[in-house]
């Protein structure tokens, strides 16, 4: 497996690691009721891919979101948000999300 995306931060029912992220969330118009993850990509990744966090536990991909648009891959070097399906995983602030390649 090789590593994918560094986590900054994360939300999930409202919560996150830094609440500062809830501006970004609300002014962009994101989905509250999906799993946001915030950080840089590692590698280039589409949503037809699955992240596993560092106990294994899959992260289904929806749709990134970077610049004001959502799209369908990144790039690596990206800074983004990921939207994922609701994932009831405690994320850590600088957890490197890992991909089968």
């Amino acid at each position: 497996m090789k590593k994918a995306f560094s986590l900054y931060d994360y939300m999930t029912d409202g919560k996150f690691i830094h609440e500062s992220s809830m501006n970004y969330v609300e002014s962009n118009n994101l989905p509250k009721n999906k799993t946001l993850l915030f950080g840089r990509a590692l590698e280039d990744f589409t949503v037809n891919d699955i992240l596993f966090t560092e106990n294994n536990t899959p992260v289904y991909i929806e749709g990134f979101y970077l610049y004001g648009h959502e799209l369908d891959f990144i790039s690596a070097g990206c800074t983004c948000t990921i939207i994922c399906t609701k994932n009831e995983y405690k994320f850590t602030e600088d957890e490197i999300l890992k991909i089968r390649k």
